[in-house]
């Protein structure tokens, strides 16, 4: 969580403009591009969102997807089980 509230801070204090979060043109200047990816609400800010609050996840076996939807995980029966 440390490494996720540096990145927060980094992301808001780099990219933070008077309409969401610029996109960065280049890393070595901290240029920005006039534009927010729809990636950058879809799945960054979700993801830090899961960081820091877990509690719906109380109770709950699940597996993240790449895009950070949670997925139940299932027992699984072997078809030696079944026979």
């Amino acid at each position: 969580r440390t490494v996720g509230a540096r990145l927060h801070a980094d992301i808001t204090r780099h990219t933070r403009v008077p309409g969401g979060h610029a996109s960065v043109r280049d890393v070595s200047t901290k240029a920005l591009e006039d534009h927010q990816h729809s990636f950058f609400l879809a799945e960054t800010c979700k993801y830090l969102y899961l960081l820091f609050d877990d509690s719906f996840m109380d109770g709950r076996n699940v597996v993240f997807t790449t895009e950070g939807h949670p997925l139940p995980v299932l027992a699984w029966e072997s078809r030696e089980d079944t026979e």
